[in-house]
């Protein structure tokens, strides 16, 4: 998440804040005097993502409000996946409390309303809450416990805790194999032991002697069943993060050809009406509602539809190449992990030696 602007009134120790063309990399320094309000900027965007500060919960949240006023509210900017989202939130001395989401370019159009429904739809959006918010990315005034970095919360806030469990059991399957492959050596070592006291017999040595090789191969095959398995996983924990970050821009790719092939389409059909339409009815219905709902509409005007058209038609022939390209790429990705599967496999078939017959048996 990078917060873009930040914008309140009556909130904590301001009457007005304005923070606005916020850098979106880097590292941002506030400095001021103590008890100056710049624990209070904090403050204010964790108020605004979640109704509560760090030192306020929702039994005494009308404390948010500037001493003397009866009303505060806050509207907080952020950039996600490269959306930019407008989040409002507002609180009465009453009690009232209300927030509104919506995206940054289209204000009035509201994604969700009530304290309630911006909650749930901010966890979709951001995949964390305050507890997680709290421990990883915001540090209190006089808060000086570091959050630990493997904590749970980090974790999440990574969205590396899903990869972490399933590695971790992958972690478990190898510590089997490798107790399998102790058993085998162990094995093997106790068969050469038997030949150096056995030798003087021609016969058992020689059937001891292909026994040791015959494990001994085994021993090799099962390291590299092992070794294949954990690249095998080492691809997977790497790709799949890009494999979804592929995915994603392939979907973003295909609205938007969409979007650009259904303009191309309408701008094509109106400047050939107007264009090649002659004395059509058409022709002249459109001409018609032009003239009524474009202020100082000019028929010279009507070239330039045509090169919307074009202009149009050549965003949607890009968007379907990035298409096509992060398809690729998420295929390549998914080919790389899909040895994973092979590799665990391959290893499930490694198992205890059978039991051996010793020399002075039958």
């Amino acid at each position: 998440m990078i917060i873009n602007s930040v914008r309140a009134k009556n909130v904590l120790k301001y009457a007005e804040l304005e923070i606005e063309s916020v850098p979106g990399e880097g590292i941002i320094a506030i400095s001021g005097e103590n008890e100056s309000g710049k624990s209070s900027i904090g403050e204010t965007i964790c108020f605004a993502l979640f109704g509560r500060t760090f030192s306020l919960d929702e039994e005494h949240l009308q404390k948010v409000l500037r001493w003397g006023e009866n009303r505060c509210s806050v509207i907080l900017e952020f950039t996600v996946d490269g959306t930019r989202y407008q989040l409002g939130r507002f609180l009465d001395r009453d009690g009232n409390h209300g927030a509104r989401l919506a995206l940054a370019e289209k204000p009035d159009e509201t994604l969700a309303r009530g304290v309630t429904s911006v909650a749930d739809r901010l966890f979709e959006i951001l995949g964390y809450e305050f507890d997680e918010f709290v421990e990883s990315f915001y540090l209190a005034q006089r808060e000086i416990t570091t959050p630990h970095p493997h904590s749970v919360a980090v974790k999440i806030m990574a969205g590396v805790a899903p990869l972490e469990q399933v590695s971790s059991e992958f972690e478990e399957e190898i510590a089997k194999f490798e107790e399998m492959l102790d058993e085998i050596e162990a094995e093997a070592e106790a068969l050469r032991q038997e030949q150096e006291e056995l030798d003087f017999q021609e016969g058992l040595l020689v059937t001891l002697e292909d026994r040791k090789n015959a494990l001994e191969a085994e021993v090799a095959a099962n390291k590299e069943r092992v070794s294949a398995l954990e690249h095998a996983i080492d691809t997977y924990e790497r790709d799949y993060p890009l494999i979804r970050r592929a995915e994603g821009k392939r979907g973003r790719a295909r609205f938007w050809r969409f979007v650009t092939f259904v303009l191309a389409l309408v701008a094509a059909g109106t400047w050939g009406l107007l264009s090649q339409g002659g004395d059509l009815p058409q022709s002249r219905q459109l001409l018609q509602l032009l003239q009524q709902q474009v202020t100082g509409w000019q028929d010279a005007w009507i070239p330039y539809i045509g090169v919307g058209a074009i202009v149009l038609g050549v965003l949607m022939f890009f968007f379907w190449m990035r298409v096509s390209y992060h398809n690729r790429r998420a295929q390549e990705l998914r080919a790389e992990t899909a040895e994973l599967p092979r590799a665990m496999e391959a290893a499930r078939a490694i198992g205890p030696l059978p039991a051996e017959s010793s020399p002075g048996d039958g």
